[in-house]
């Protein structure tokens, strides 16, 4: 009776800590725009979604494109997102909360990305446009995220 009952035992530890440990489909979705309120298209704008039912942490949000081109070496660099852009078009590329609550208070902060939680259901906008690719790392928000390892391309002009 002494083996059943440790051998019940241990399957029970490992099953919780599987639970823990394993995905439990955390994911970002992505499509386009359309329209704005007033039936304009918006072109190079991207919605991306977090479709789970947990919250999800941002990892350091990059971008590539032919504003990051090094002349010296040839090559094309992958640059960190800052966490305030003053000029979307300038720079051909920005990130932001739909929300206005979780802008404002992200300005606010003045956090990087990758300190950024994406609540269940929220939405975030990308402006990318021609010839640019922003990649967004993510993973399920608290300590068992950290086994998690996720991305979310968008590229401009497609």
């Amino acid at each position: 009776m002494g083996e059943l009952a440790l051998s019940s035992l241990v399957s029970v530890i490992l099953s919780v800590a599987l639970w823990g440990l394993l995905p439990r489909g955390v994911v970002l979705t992505r499509s386009p725009a359309g329209t704005d309120v007033q039936g304009n298209p918006q072109y190079n704008t991207w919605l991306v979604r977090n479709e789970s039912p947990l919250p999800i942490r941002l990892g350091r949000v990059h971008y590539t494109g032919i504003n990051t081109f090094d002349q010296a070496s040839g090559e094309i660099r992958k640059v960190e997102l800052p966490s305030y852009i003053d000029d979307e078009g300038e720079l051909g590329i920005g990130l932001r909360f739909d929300d206005e609550v979780l802008e404002l208070t992200r300005d606010a902060n003045d956090k990087s990305w990758s300190q950024q939680i994406v609540p269940p259901g929220d939405v975030l906008v990308a402006y990318v446009n021609l010839n640019r690719s922003l990649v967004i790392p993510y993973r399920r928000a608290g300590i068992f995220g950290v086994f998690e390892r996720r991305t979310v391309r968008v590229e401009g002009g497609v």
